[in-house]
């Protein structure tokens, strides 16, 4: 494992952080494919640039998300691990639930080909974006 590898996956997270796509796209192999957690409203495979710039938007239409600090350790030749905690608060309800991801990193002619994400939690992640704001005439819990 090269220190490159660590410094390409180091530089796309920052641009992940920073909204910057076109340095994303210079860190992509043409083959990548970001894969989420099943059981998430937005699980599934997203392909190319594209596909992850999809995932990001079905992500922000529903919450915002402030990322942590990062660390990153190399598995491998071909591999890199990005641990970093979240916090996810839903546009609808104004709630938040904070937990550890890992995201393994996957390189191939020194360019991300896989990135493949694990939440400490995801039914908390489920369960936040599946929550419905009260409304006024919600009397539940009343006498």
């Amino acid at each position: 494992m090269t220190d490159s590898k660590v410094a390409s996956v180091q530089r796309f997270s920052t641009a992940v952080r920073a909204g910057d796509f076109d340095e994303m796209g210079r860190l992509l192999h043409d083959d990548f494919v970001a894969r989420e957690s099943g059981g998430l409203p937005y699980s599934g495979d997203y392909h190319g640039l594209s596909g992850f710039r999809e995932l990001l938007e079905k992500m922000s239409a529903a919450m915002t998300f402030d990322p942590g600090p990062f660390t990153s350790e190399p598995l491998g030749e071909s591999a890199v691990a990005l641990r970093f905690s979240l916090t996810f608060t839903a546009h609808a309800t104004g709630k938040s639930v904070t937990m550890d991801l890992i995201e393994v990193y996957t390189l191939r002619d020194d360019k991300i080909v896989d990135l493949d994400v694990y939440y400490k939690d995801p039914a908390a992640l489920t369960a936040l974006l599946s929550e419905v704001p009260a409304t006024p005439n919600d009397t539940a819990g009343t006498a």
